[in-house]
């Protein structure tokens, strides 16, 4: 049988300090770019390693389908580890083929990523009634046909919520203008882009880092 996960670490709070241990995740958020590792091990069913067991890795993604991606063998203890980087929320599939006195086993394992985007407010500080340029460019490729969408988002009342969408060009930069135009006093708005999951976009739903801006108003009365 086959048992396999991505290698994920946590800190665990002691009395003297903080221990971290390392998990095996069968699924795991990724960042953009980030290295993965894929760590398992073969063994039969009553629980014995198997050493020079030929294992294949197997990848697929929303926009491709399945392929091989490495071939390995076990070592003495009945481990393997897979290197490679998350470019994409793929499903990685470990396979053991059997042999003549084992039988086949397989696992699976789901790398999440979220897009990714730059993000840019010009200028920081405006007054009432001036536009600010929200700017910024896509990084997880492939930008599907048409345009990626981006949603632009403001803290109001405490939460996140949309005001303006756009779409990306084809090279994934997206550019809107905003007119602030009831603003009173000094107020100081949180921004972010939010670039939601889409049908054939390889990549789950995911957030800029916020960006400031400073508006200075009329008295507020």
């Amino acid at each position: 049988m086959v048992r396999a996960g991505v290698v994920a670490r946590r800190s665990k709070h002691q009395v003297r300090g903080r221990r971290t241990r390392t998990f095996l995740e069968e699924r795991a958020r990724i960042s953009l770019g980030n290295e993965v590792r894929l760590e398992g091990l073969v063994k039969t069913r009553d629980g014995r390693p198997l050493a020079g067991a030929q294992v294949h890795v197997l990848s697929r993604t929303p926009g491709s389908p399945e392929h091989e991606v490495a071939v390995l063998r076990t070592d003495r203890h009945g481990r393997f580890s897979y290197v490679s980087r998350a470019n994409a929320t793929t499903v990685l599939r470990v396979a053991y083929q059997g042999s003549g006195t084992t039988l086949p086993s397989q696992r699976e394992v789901t790398l999440v990523v979220p897009a990714s985007s730059t993000v840019q407010a010009r200028p920081h500080r405006v007054l009432n009634g001036r536009a600010v340029t929200f700017a910024g460019q896509v990084r997880s490729l492939p930008i599907p046909a048409g345009g990626k969408l981006v949603e632009l988002q403001v803290v109001l009342s405490g939460r996140w919520q949309t005001f303006r969408t756009v779409r990306t060009d084809a090279g994934g930069d997206w550019r809107t203008r905003y007119r602030f135009r009831r603003s009173c006093g000094v107020l100081r708005y949180r921004f972010r882009a939010r670039l939601p999951a889409e049908s054939g976009y390889p990549f789950e739903s995911g957030y800029t880092r916020p960006v400031g801006v400073r508006v200075r108003g009329r008295p507020c009365q």
